[in-house]
């Protein structure tokens, strides 16, 4: 079975990098490196961000994995209530 989750998910990345210059959101846990890796790996010019507010983000963690994959990266800093007024 793992083998074929792994193989589900790097179809479904290649198909959304094909000729494309891809941006995801990473934040250095597993599902996010997962996808970021595989995009990587598949050729594209990936873009990776991060975001946080002032009650916490997960800079570092996503900073690393975006070193070792050699994405260009951003982070991205907002208040949480700009994000709480967001429209539903």
């Amino acid at each position: 079975m793992p083998g074929l989750i792994r193989d589900t998910l790097a179809r479904a990345v290649d198909d959304l990098c094909h000729d494309r210059q891809p941006t995801a959101v990473l934040s250095g846990g597993i599902d996010s490196s997962s996808v970021a890796a595989l995009a990587v790996r598949c050729g594209a010019q990936l873009t990776t961000v991060s975001m946080g507010t002032e009650l916490g983000d997960e800079f570092d963690q996503a900073r690393l994995v975006a070193d070792h994959l050699g994405t260009n990266h951003r982070e991205l800093r907002t208040s949480s209530t700009d994000i709480l007024a967001l429209p539903k």
